[in-house]
């Protein structure tokens, strides 16, 4: 769970990416959130490394509680994208 400060847990993979550059696609997805391919890194606003990955699934409706991933609450919600 998160505290007080918003601040997101660490995720299970913060160990190094093999490439930390190239390129990144972001794919809104329809009503959803945002899927994010690449060599990525997740930093947390103090500095902190919340995640590296090379894809991920932001969520953009506001309302998981895995922020900033998505945990699908866009359905429960009824998030529509514009």
């Amino acid at each position: 769970m998160y505290s007080s400060s918003g601040e997101p847990p660490t995720g299970d993979r913060t160990d190094m990416l093999a490439v930390r550059n190239g390129p990144v696609e972001i794919a809104p997805q329809l009503d959803g959130p945002l899927a994010v391919y690449g060599n990525l890194e997740i930093i947390s606003g103090t500095g902190r490394v919340v995640s590296r990955a090379e894809a991920v699934r932001l969520c953009r409706c506001g309302h998981s509680n895995t922020k900033p991933f998505c945990d699908g609450s866009h359905s429960r919600v009824s998030f529509r994208s514009v």
